[in-house]
């Protein structure tokens, strides 16, 4: 990775420059760069070296001619991707610049690889007055005496025939990603289609006059953009659409137990543990598929699971987690034999009861008709 301030630094501490501060005159501006080229399109094979010619636009805005314009900067070749891909120092001084015009000027011959993107980066501008005297070499001699006739500027697309860059946002779990195209080079209006790599799903095609071109509403991925100007010259780059969705955990859930006499008001109900804010919770009647469940409620006698999942956006936590209800029957009134009548010395009285139509009931006898203690044979001797 290239560090274009540590560069900049470097090239002002080697060189001298004044501050930018101290260059107050903006009387002549680098508008534009390009290559040179005799054809509308530039045909070349991707991966090829190339070897050709800057071209420098440079706009005298005052009413006098001046003699010399010259710059600095870093010459940055960019993969389609955007990541840079190589970078050298440049340098020329080019003159003279007529008066209240743009004029374009051959610069240095630039080599670069065919089908990458150009950019001069951290640029540092400076110029004459309108003396004969004050040449090339006067105004490079020392460019601590520049101001203020200097400038500076962050970087200036190269134009090597009908081009592109662009920048992209990621894909969220709350938003979808997106690309915005920067167009240039060739002759407009533009025509940009999108599509999935490695298919012909046009994702969608726009048509622009000049400028920028956006692309919204982008799953992550990786999608081939084919850029055509007015005469059919060419560009194809491949746009890399990222992703940020954090893994979303699994809820915390609880569920529960109760006779069916004792169920609360609404049945026995499912609940997630200290939900989350953010965070949906969705029931399920399936630990994967299933139908929604609105109320993960048991009312009946049985056992009932349910499976909730958590979801910010459309990030959804990988598993369901499981909550189980379970309603008992509770049990009818037992019914007691007749009352047995002893006479003494007979070995005493036995008390009984039945559980009536109850599967597994268990009969606990008590010394009172509530509460009262436990009584573990219930004999009258």
């Amino acid at each position: 990775m290239f560090s274009f301030v540590f560069l900049s630094a470097v090239l002002q501490a080697q060189l001298n420059f004044p501050p930018p501060s101290s260059c107050t005159s903006k009387d002549l501006e680098l508008v534009s760069a390009r290559l040179l080229s005799q054809e509308p399109c530039f045909n070349c094979t991707a991966g090829n070296t190339v070897e050709n010619t800057l071209v420098l636009a440079i706009n005298n805005k005052t009413g006098s001619t001046r003699t010399s314009f010259a710059f600095w900067g870093t010459l940055v070749q960019y993969n389609s991707d955007g990541t840079p891909f190589d970078s050298m120092r440049i340098h020329d001084c080019v003159g003279p610049v007529a008066r209240n015009k743009t004029t374009e000027f051959s610069s240095i011959p630039v080599t670069y690889k065919c089908g990458k993107t150009l950019k001069i980066k951290n640029l540092y501008l400076a110029w004459t007055d309108a003396s004969s005297k004050s040449t090339c070499a006067v105004l490079t001699s020392d460019v601590s005496k520049i101001n203020p006739k200097c400038g500076t500027l962050p970087e200036i697309a190269i134009q090597a025939g009908v081009d592109m860059s662009y920048t992209t946002t990621k894909e969220t779990c709350t938003s979808p990603g997106s690309a915005e195209l920067t167009l240039f080079g060739g002759t407009p209006p533009y025509t940009a289609e999108m599509v999935v790599s490695g298919s012909n799903t046009v994702v969608r095609s726009i048509t622009q006059a000049f400028g920028k071109a956006s692309f919204t509403d982008l799953a992550a991925g990786t999608y081939t953009v084919t850029l055509k100007d007015k005469n059919n010259c060419v560009a194809v780059r491949q746009v890399i659409i990222g992703t940020d969705k954090p893994a979303t955990p699994a809820p915390i859930v609880e569920g529960g137990e109760s006779c069916s006499a004792s169920l609360p008001v609404g049945g026995l109900k499912a609940t997630v543990v200290s939900p989350l804010a953010g965070v949906t919770y969705t029931w399920y009647s399936a630990a994967s598929g299933g139908a929604v469940v609105a109320d993960p409620s048991a009312t009946t006698v049985g056992t009932t699971t349910y499976y909730a999942e958590a979801s910010i956006g459309d990030c959804k936590s990988e598993n369901r987690s499981e909550a189980t209800l379970v309603v008992k029957r509770t049990p009818v009134e037992p019914v007691g034999a007749a009352d047995p009548y002893l006479c003494e010395p007979q070995g005493g009285a036995t008390l009984t009861a039945e559980a009536t139509a109850e599967e597994n009931a268990t009969i606990s006898w008590y010394n009172a008709a509530s509460g009262g203690a436990s009584v573990v044979n219930p004999v009258l001797s």
